[in-house]
């Protein structure tokens, strides 16, 4: 990320200005999750369809400026419940009794 100007926003966001990128949103801001996000999946088109469609990243943490891949999770409408991620619903439903395969 060394090629653009990041800064901190009044929600605790990391974000930078850029012309042209695909994640960017109308006003041309980034914020840095959904570029580092981007960039752990090899700038994967799924990654652009998802945020298009509403799709959310989840900092595991809770803080919003540790944007590392590993503490990332994309949340999905409509596929767990609000707040959930997969793989904590996957653990949630194991733990009540559910047996859960993988597509």
């Amino acid at each position: 990320s060394g090629k653009y100007q990041w800064w901190t926003d009044p929600g605790g966001y990391v974000i930078t200005k850029v012309r042209f990128h695909p994640l960017a949103n109308e006003d041309g801001s980034l914020r840095q999750h959904w570029h580092n996000f981007w960039l752990a999946n090899k700038c994967a088109a799924w990654v652009v369809e998802a945020r298009q469609d509403g799709a959310s990243i989840h900092h595991r943490n809770g803080k919003r400026d540790d944007n590392r891949p590993s503490n990332l999770e994309l949340h999905i409408n409509g596929r767990h419940p609000h707040g959930v991620g997969e793989r904590d619903m996957v653990r949630i439903l194991g733990r009540i009794g559910y047996e859960v395969t993988m597509p």
